[in-house]
């Protein structure tokens, strides 16, 4: 069921019932200058909130004097599809009757073959009274008529009749195979017999003219609601004039009114009511089937299209966060390799100036095989190195680098030889024997004299080592 509870708002009352585990009932006048629909709203929306009612959804019902019911013969196919049964309908209301059909709400409910029962309102009365509930702050959860509401009370009960005697007004309603076809509401006065008289002139005048009109009409139950003075009245009646037995007889409920009963009925039942008011048209544009599926076809690829554009934006930005985190991770390994490739060149700069230092006696054990084995006496001996070691980067189109860059390491070993030889022809023979060496050059340094000599002998050692990708070469 669509709805909680249901409310019927008439000109000066307003009658609610709604279930729930605080189920309960209301039939209140309105107060007087509350004719404003603003006006009216607010003080709707107080009484609920005064009475602590929660109606989320409520079914509204329209009063019995702003709605028709009428019987229609209508020649549709049996399958005919509802919006075209309304539009079927719209037209025979707006050829027969003074309502506006194109604004009209309705319902067109089945009887048997091509009979119909169609229930009516104007387009304005509801307009207005959707407005008032509005300011009251009630959500309409659809809208229905007080004759549905009465047909409740016969459905379970299977009966043809319905008479709801209350102390001002007297409504009859007659249902055929349960679906409601005539429906009139009489003023009561204070006369129990008129009042009674009425009723039954009414109810054969109902029933004669429905069997005139589709051969169907005849009655053979009723339920009769009212206090038991005028219900025992019209069972007896009823009984004895048309031939209809009162299946049951329902009183007034206790400190309430027969105008709530038939509105707690509809609750009561859990389903819905059998006349759904509604505005049902051809679909155009957009309403229309066919082409509300190929917008949602084409909706659908656009979806589509988008949704892989935003998985491939997603997966592009995944890459990006993972490129700026490999790219900040990089700038922190190449930091962190020119700090080592730094700490490395010291390392490597400082081991070649701390490198073993020349092996002079090897020098002097060379140098002995080129001096003459007599007549040459050395008088003094001393040595000096001189090294250069520098380093030339690789270079590049992005500049130098470190890594395949390369060490040079130079040195100069001089000796200086001081002695004396017992013959003259000696000095130029260990000359000649050192400047054959490849290993060394010899010079003069000072005068010559004929037994004495002073030579500066020299070699030159150089080596190139290239940076490799593990560390100094």
């Amino acid at each position: 069921m669509g709805f909680d509870g249901v409310i019927e708002l008439r000109r000066d009352r307003v009658l609610m019932a709604w279930g729930g585990r605080r189920s309960g009932w209301l039939d209140e006048a309105i107060p007087p200058g509350h004719e404003d629909v603003e006006a009216r709203g607010q003080w709707l929306g107080s009484l609920i909130a005064e009475r602590g009612v929660s109606l989320k959804r409520a079914m509204v019902v329209l009063p019995p004097r702003e709605t028709m019911l009428l019987r229609l013969e209508l020649k549709v196919p049996a399958q005919v599809d509802e919006v075209d049964l309304h539009e079927i309908t719209r037209l025979r209301l707006g050829s027969e009757l003074t309502i506006d059909s194109a604004t009209c709400l309705l319902d067109v409910v089945p009887i048997a073959g091509n009979e119909y029962a169609v229930s009516a309102v104007p387009g304005e009365t509801v307009d207005r009274l959707r407005r008032v509930l509005k300011a009251a702050g009630i959500r309409v959860s659809g809208l229905t008529t007080r004759a549905a509401c009465l047909a409740e009370i016969a459905k379970d009960r299977g009966a043809d009749l319905v008479v709801a005697a209350g102390e001002r007004e007297i409504e009859l309603l007659m249902l055929v195979d349960g679906v409601p076809v005539l429906a009139r509401q009489l003023d009561r006065n204070g006369d129990l017999v008129a009042a009674v008289d009425r009723v039954v002139s009414e109810i054969h005048r109902m029933a004669t003219g429905t069997k005139l009109l589709s051969g169907r009409g005849e009655l053979a139950s009723a339920v009769v609601i009212g206090d038991s003075e005028i219900v025992n009245a019209l069972e007896q009646r009823i009984g004895e004039e048309l031939s209809v037995d009162v299946l049951e007889k329902l009183p007034t409920p206790t400190g309430g009114s027969i105008r709530v009963q038939p509105v707690q009925a509809l609750v009561d039942s859990d389903r819905e009511p059998v006349f759904r008011l509604r505005h049902l048209e051809s679909a155009t544009g957009l309403r229309s089937r066919g082409v509300r599926i190929g917008v949602g076809l084409g909706l659908l690829a656009l979806i589509v299209v988008m949704m892989g554009g935003v998985l491939a934006g997603r997966v592009r930005g995944s890459l990006e966060r993972q490129v700026s985190s490999l790219s900040h991770e990089l700038t922190k390994l190449q930091r962190e390799n020119r700090r080592l490739m730094r700490d490395q060149a010291r390392l490597e700069h400082v081991s070649r100036w701390a490198g073993d230092e020349p092996r002079w006696s090897e020098h002097l054990m060379h140098l002995r095989g080129d001096v003459p084995a007599r007549g040459v006496v050395f008088d003094r001996i001393s040595g000096n190195l001189k090294r250069a070691i520098s380093f030339e980067p690789k270079r590049t189109g992005s500049g130098r680098r470190y890594i395949g860059g390369a060490w040079t390491d130079a040195q100069q070993l001089t000796i200086d030889i001081h002695g004396r030889v017992v013959e003259r022809g000696l000095v130029p023979k260990f000359r000649e024997a050192v400047l054959s060496d490849p290993v060394y050059d010899i010079e003069s340094v000072g005068a010559d004299m004929p037994d004495r000599f002073v030579f500066r002998i020299t070699t030159e050692q150089s080596g190139d080592s290239v940076v490799d990708g593990g560390g100094a070469g």
